[in-house]
């Protein structure tokens, strides 16, 4: 199997100044532990590196492990922004480079704008590869020019796809794609199976798509501790993955009533709510997994989401998920001690 992992590129205060040594000595960590993806997010809130700034500090602070955003969007990005960044990571990482996109999601909402519709996700992509495979790309009916010394066609170009017209999409245009709509064995076969149809209707062979999938991670000493740790990521994934056509994503239907209420309650505001040292989270109102656990999808989003517990329980979840095909697995580590669970406890152990 293979392994990328996501990290929170926070910001710590050493010496009464702002600093990111922190995030940069957990990045070279993850690099000499042997996960061959490393990436971090497009936040907005305070306390986090801005992503491409922190993507260039993990392009630096790395030797082998390819790096990459996990997630961008096309909407607070302007796409010749966007093909500079990647250009610019492209070279800071001596072509260790990868870029994923996404409709958008809180980020967005939290600015007062809406993610992309499935065709303007379309055309930004096609005008993003245009640009890095050309420096030309028509785009929303102007003419933007990529001018960079060397062309950095080689850069792989991912779509983060989460519903079935997404799953389609990714196998018609992308180089790869990152599969968030969950682990479980049916949904397992159903996004393959989407993704494969895509890449045929495209006259592509689906054998030459990069598939990754996207879990919600968390080792502890205790299966309590890390689903304590895990609970503010289910409660997001919750949300975005499973929004829409409930039969098409194949939600059970006894379960359909609930997840629309959580769906109609869930709080934009309250969206990735830090996650302190060993998952406490912090005082306050209730967040949105307290709403999780209301309304009794806290087990579900466990199940279809999470690869969670002791290493030994992770081990187990990822050996059953090779079973199905989960080839390539992106995880996340929430701080220094999560980190070296999992790669010193679990990577050996599977790779």
């Amino acid at each position: 199997m293979s392994f990328g992992v996501h990290l929170i590129a926070t910001i710590e205060v050493r010496d009464g100044r702002p600093s990111p040594a922190g995030f940069r000595d957990l990045v070279s960590m993850a690099d000499d532990y042997g996960f061959e993806r490393i990436t971090t997010g497009e936040h907005s809130s305070g306390g986090r590196l801005e992503c491409i700034t922190a993507l260039a500090v993990m392009a630096m602070s790395t030797r082998t492990a390819h790096v990459g955003p996990m997630v961008t969007n096309g909407i607070t990005r302007d796409v010749g922004v966007s093909a500079a960044a990647v250009a610019s990571l492209d070279s800071l990482s001596g072509g260790r480079s990868f870029y994923v996109l996404g409709r958008g999601n809180a980020g967005i909402r939290n600015a007062g704008l809406r993610p992309s519709s499935v065709s303007e996700a379309r055309a930004y992509f096609l005008a993003l590869r245009d640009l890095l495979r050309t420096g030309h790309a028509a785009y929303r009916g102007r003419q933007v020019v990529l001018d960079w010394p060397v062309r950095p066609s080689h850069v792989p170009l991912y779509m983060v796809a989460e519903g079935p017209i997404m799953l389609g999409l990714a196998g018609e245009i992308a180089d790869g794609v990152y599969i968030g709509s969950g682990l479980l064995e049916d949904v397992v076969a159903d996004n393959l199976q989407r993704v494969r149809a895509g890449a045929l209707r495209a006259g592509r062979d689906p054998a030459d798509l990069d598939i990754w999938w996207e879990a919600r991670c968390a080792v502890a000493a205790s299966h309590d501790e890390a689903v304590r740790m895990v609970r503010e990521s289910l409660s997001s994934v919750g949300n975005h993955a499973l929004r829409g056509d409930y039969a098409a994503k194949l939600v059970p239907e006894e379960l359909v009533d609930p997840l629309r209420e959580y769906h109609a309650r869930y709080n934009y505001r309250k969206h990735g709510r830090r996650v302190t040292a060993r998952g406490a989270v912090g005082s306050g109102p209730p967040t949105n997994a307290d709403l999780m656990d209301e309304l009794g999808l806290t087990g579900y989003f466990l199940d279809r989401f999470g690869v969670v517990g002791t290493p030994q329980q992770v081990i187990e979840r990822l050996e059953r998920l090779r079973g199905l095909g989960v080839d390539r697995v992106n995880l996340n580590a929430w701080d220094r001690a999560d980190l070296r669970l999992l790669g010193e406890q679990v990577l050996p152990k599977i790779i």
